[in-house]
């Protein structure tokens, strides 16, 4: 039986959930894809509405949205999960009648950093 971190059985991850198992375990991915799994569910998707919006400054300033253990020049982790939500979060999040803005910012991941804002020189 899969470990559901932060939440009951069938509910999914909640984003502070996803972060302490992420850092305990040291990995990320395992936790994103059971995420992914259950984002059939209404609960699963309602809590990565809600995280995206937490997360969408951090990630697109290419930083962990949680305190980390690791080396701060390793952004595997980061990308990852900017990975994941650009995958999984467009969806979800018109089907809870996000904002505009914030589907714009989730598309913005899929930009190099310097893109995101028009800082190429």
């Amino acid at each position: 039986m899969a470990a559901h971190p932060g939440g009951p059985r069938g509910e999914g991850p909640r984003p502070r959930g996803l972060a302490f198992v992420a850092e305990v375990t040291g990995q990320l991915a395992p936790w994103l894809n059971t995420w992914a799994q259950l984002l059939a569910g209404p609960t699963a998707r309602r809590m990565l509405a809600g995280a995206a919006d937490e997360w969408l400054s951090d990630l697109l300033s290419d930083r962990l949205p949680w305190s980390s253990w690791r080396d701060e020049d390793e952004d595997t982790p980061c990308l990852a999960l900017s990975m994941w939500v650009l995958r999984h979060a467009p969806p979800v999040l018109r089907d809870h009648d996000a904002s505009g803005e914030l589907c714009d910012l989730v598309r913005l991941l899929a930009l190099p950093h310097a893109d995101r804002w028009g800082e190429r020189g």
